[in-house]
């Protein structure tokens, strides 16, 4: 049971990684142009 919730969890802060690098990206181009 504990490892399918820490599964989870990863997944989670994967997803949100790739959010804020996503964010990250956008935020870049604005300043950009």
């Amino acid at each position: 049971k504990m490892t399918r919730l820490k599964q989870a969890k990863d997944e989670a802060d994967k997803e949100i990684a790739q959010y804020r690098a996503h964010m990250e990206a956008e935020f870049q181009k604005k300043i950009a142009e």
